[in-house]
């Protein structure tokens, strides 16, 4: 708080309102000329819900989020020479260790690290940001340990948030309701492309925690899923396995309103979507039958029906 700093208006980021930046993903989800990179192909998406005998299209947002950990970024470290030991809240040794390696230079066999309880952690321990934060400071006062608790201002000013998503999601159908062809585009910003560069690269741009849960076992015949990739110069990160808690939000939500527009309840509409899923069926009618689907409900009350598949666990 003491220091005078000027900070440079070059940021990238420094104009960012998420208010604004949903409104550009959301129009460019809808340019579907604009096509990103595949994450998923099966068959030819485009060409089945272009014959349809009709088709259904929505569009779904998600914000940013912040972890907020109970126990704020903090990390110990003493420097002795060519040595450093760190004492951190943290869910990888590995990237405490590389980041030191890496960024501060450190040989790996003169690193020693020590994790401790974290406090809370849902992905954002994983970062190693507030690790290096006090080695720098211990660097300064070699032979003395330092120790950096963030206060919760920089905790949520700096944290790497989940990533601001608009998604696109348009669906063909028959003459009977049923699904020809669903093509699902998700626009954001990369986590790998800054945490794991080496690995954003080979998978040809492809960004798997973003898109994880866009993967489905239903019975669709043609399926496609985009990336569309933004940069607009904020870090985002692994907030609580990331991709299915908007990916699976988008496609449950819409598979209601294609039910509801093929007049089909949205249970049996799942349940014949999943014709060769025996375990799926199995949770989907155990739950229906849990929840006395068919009951009529009082007015002013309802019932909604959601299934996710993510990392092969039925829901």
């Amino acid at each position: 708080a003491a220091l005078k700093v000027e900070w440079s208006k070059a940021a990238k980021a420094r104009g960012y309102n998420s208010g604004q930046m949903l409104a550009a993903y959301s129009a460019r989800g809808r340019d579907l000329a604009d096509g990103g990179v595949e994450f998923l192909k099966h068959n030819d998406a485009k060409g089945a819900i272009a014959g349809a005998a009709k088709t259904i299209t929505a569009e779904y947002t998600s914000e940013h989020v912040a972890h907020a950990c109970m126990e704020p970024m903090n990390a110990t470290a003493l420097v002795e020479g060519d040595k450093i030991e760190v004492w951190a809240p943290s869910q990888s040794a590995f990237v405490m260790n590389l980041a030191l390696m890496l960024g501060l230079k450190y040989k790996p066999e003169n690193i020693k690290t020590n994790v401790t309880l974290l406090g809370g952690g849902f992905g954002r321990r994983v970062e190693a940001d507030y690790v290096v934060d006090a080695a720098i400071l211990a660097r300064a006062v070699e032979g003395r340990p330092v120790k950096v608790i963030w206060t919760r201002e920089d905790d949520i000013q700096n944290d790497k948030y989940r990533p601001l998503t608009a998604q696109h999601l348009s669906a063909g159908l028959d003459a009977q309701g049923n699904i020809v062809g669903f093509r699902h585009r998700i626009v954001a910003e990369s986590i790998y492309a800054r945490a794991a560069p080496p690995v954003f690269q080979q998978a040809g741009g492809k960004d798997q925690p973003v898109c994880e849960g866009s993967e489905i076992n239903y019975a669709i015949p043609n399926h496609l899923v985009e990336y569309l990739r933004e940069q607009r110069g904020v870090d985002v990160g692994f907030w609580r396995a990331v991709g299915p808690g908007y990916t699976k939000f988008a496609i449950e939500t819409f598979v209601d309103e294609i039910a509801r527009g093929a007049g089909r309840d949205p249970v049996e509409y799942r349940m014949a979507l999943m014709a060769k899923q025996p375990r799926a069926r199995a949770v989907m009618e155990t739950v229906a039958q849990m929840a006395d689907w068919k009951r009529k409900r009082p007015a002013g009350r309802a019932l909604g029906f959601a299934y996710s598949d993510a990392w092969d666990a039925h829901c």
